[in-house]
C-alpha cells in the first residue's frame, strides 16, 4: 500500500522542495551565481542548439569567480544540437555556494564565450 504507516494523509507542501535557476545564454560565459550560500546540485536540463560542443561548469563559490583560474567541481559536455537531462541519485556538495558558467572549451582554464541564445541550462539544486 502507498499510504504512510500510520495512516495519515500525505499532503502537498510548498517547503523542502528543490530549486531551480534557468540559464539563457546572453553573455560571454553566462556566469550565474545559483545559491550564494551551501547546498547541493541535484541535477541540470540543457538544450544545445549549435552546431559546437558547449561546457557547463559548476564552482563551489558563493560569488563571481574568474573562470580562467578558479577550480571547478564537475564539467559536464553539452553535444551540438541536443537535449537532455542529467539527474543525480545524490546531490553534489557545495561548501561554499553554487556557481555556474557555460564555455566554449573543455579544459579547466577554458573561457571562451558562446554565442547569444544557443544554450539553455535549468539547473536543480537546494
Amino acid at each position: 500500500s502507498s499510504m504512510p504507516a500510520d495512516n495519515s494523509v500525505m499532503l502537498a507542501s510548498t517547503a523542502g522542495g528543490i530549486s531551480v535557476v534557468s540559464i539563457l545564454a546572453a553573455a560571454p560565459t553566462n556566469s550565474t551565481v545559483v545559491q550564494a550560500s551551501p547546498g547541493q546540485v541535484y541535477g541540470f536540463s540543457v538544450v544545445n542548439t549549435s552546431a559546437a560542443y558547449q561546457f557547463l561548469k559548476i564552482f563551489n563559490a558563493s560569488t563571481a569567480v574568474q573562470i580562467s583560474t578558479a577550480a571547478h567541481i564537475m564539467t559536464k559536455g553539452m553535444p551540438p544540437q541536443t537535449a537532455y537531462d542529467y539527474q543525480f541519485n545524490f546531490g553534489i556538495p557545495c561548501s561554499t555556494g553554487i556557481y555556474a558558467a557555460v564555455t566554449g572549451q573543455i579544459s579547466k582554464a577554458d573561457n571562451t564565450a558562446i554565442a547569444v541564445s544557443t544554450s539553455a541550462i535549468t539547473i536543480y539544486y537546494k
